[in-house]
């Protein structure tokens, strides 16, 4: 059998797992019913990555509707507006050699059939104004089409003052990135100087939900930060001395809170802030161990449960600087549940699961205190051409089959998927 004697939607279907836009439009050249296949395809794409093929092991993208090319020049001169007509977001990321992609950016931005909602920039393309590059054009001729943006992550300081100082742009963004502030220097008049900044970023954002820092370097007493309607807060590279909890209190419309924390070297480590943050439903950690057991480990973790009692959805997710495993017991987990009355998911890394009775005493000890819960242990290895691949496995506890525990799929897209 021929490729071209399968059905059309298996060839749909096969066409929708292509996320390379060059391969995509070599293929759309072969005959009238793969044009049609291609275009058909094009129209699903929602997101478009330029990234250089050498990065792509560390890239996973949804087949449906992402897309990828390393094309620039393709980029610079396509009407955008033809060829990805849906196109919502754009991601830059870690481009190699000279070539800026400023004019891309700016070819993209403007002939797309809607304005672009969402921008991620870890390019070179705006850490300079260095004319002598190709394809270089003004950091304000890319700014001046960025009003609709609903999320950001731009790298470049200058394109953010631009953004919201010159061109008081802001008003639209749902998702901000602070995390790309330099906070290096920690002397406190730098710090503060830092600090004030992003406050005057969130004076220009009404309506931001997401909010991505740092760790906080004081405490939150000293930020100016306006009134803000946060749904969710991301913190990284925070130790248990950073004063993390003291600034849940500001953002009392918060449900969702990700946590990535550096170095638990002691066993008796933890946050010792008492306060507990009854909203929040949706916790996720990110724990880099450098040393010690694995006891000091959900200590740490116990000391941050204990601060969100209505918590519904948890993911952990533990990784080991020294390539030694960090695992969690049954036992552990028992009393993650005891801690947490309203835990209906749990996910968990399955490199972190220390026991292979683990699923079978959990589903006893549900069945015995009438508790239901989700457990799906979650996989990500890499293939032998270094690709990532991801799995995902669902065991249900206390399981009732004629009534079957709804999963919160917004959770799992958001943060493991």
């Amino acid at each position: 059998m021929e490729l071209t004697d399968l059905p059309y939607d298996c060839l749909s279907c096969i066409f929708d797992c292509i996320p390379d836009l060059k391969q995509l439009l070599d293929k759309s050249t072969v005959c009238k019913q793969w044009n049609i296949l291609v275009k058909r395809r094009l129209k699903k794409i929602r997101h478009l990555h330029v990234v250089s093929e050498d990065f792509l092991p560390y890239f996973h993208f949804s087949s449906d509707n992402h897309i990828y090319t390393d094309d620039v020049e393709l980029m610079e001169r396509v009407d955008v507006s033809q060829l990805l007509p849906n196109l919502k977001f754009l991601s830059l990321s870690l481009y190699p050699g000279q070539k800026c992609t400023g004019k891309m950016l700016v070819n993209i931005l403007s002939s797309t059939a809607k304005p672009l909602v969402g921008l991620t920039c870890k390019n070179q393309c705006c850490m300079s104004n260095d004319s002598l590059q190709s394809g270089h054009v003004d950091i304000e001729e890319i700014v001046k089409h960025c009003e609709s943006l609903e999320y950001m992550n731009i790298w470049n300081q200058f394109f953010r003052d631009i953004y919201f100082f010159k061109y008081k742009f802001g008003q639209n963004l749902k998702y901000f990135d602070g995390c790309t502030l330099p906070w290096y220097n920690e002397d406190y008049d730098s710090m503060m100087e830092e600090i004030n900044l992003l406050c005057c970023y969130a004076a220009r954002m009404p309506n931001l939900e997401v909010l991505i820092l740092k760790k906080p370097l004081n405490e939150p007493r000293l930020w100016c930060l306006p009134k803000m309607k946060l749904k969710e807060i991301k913190f990284q590279h925070i130790s248990s001395g950073s004063p993390v909890f003291q600034f849940l209190p500001l953002f009392p419309d918060l449900r969702s809170i990700k946590l990535s924390i550096l170095k638990v070297k002691n066993k008796d480590e933890g946050f010792p802030d008492s306060h507990t943050h009854l909203n929040v439903q949706d916790v996720v950690l990110k724990i880099h161990k450098h040393k010690g057991p694995t006891m000091g480990c959900f200590k740490h973790i116990k000391s941050i449960l204990v601060k969100f009692p209505n918590c519904t959805n948890l993911y952990i997710n533990l990784k080991n600087c020294e390539e030694r495993k960090l695992l969690l017991t049954k036992e552990h987990f028992i009393e993650m549940i005891k801690i947490l009355p309203n835990l209906t998911l749990i996910v968990l890394n399955s490199k972190n699961c220390g026991d292979a009775n683990t699923i079978g005493t959990l589903d006893k000890f549900c069945k015995s205190t009438g508790r239901r819960i989700n457990f799906i242990l979650r996989g990500d290895d890499r293939a032998n051409d270094g690709t990532r691949v991801r799995s995902c496995t669902r065991f249900a506890l206390n399981e009732d089959v004629a009534s079957p525990l709804k999963i919160d799929n917004e959770f799992l897209q958001k943060y493991v998927y």
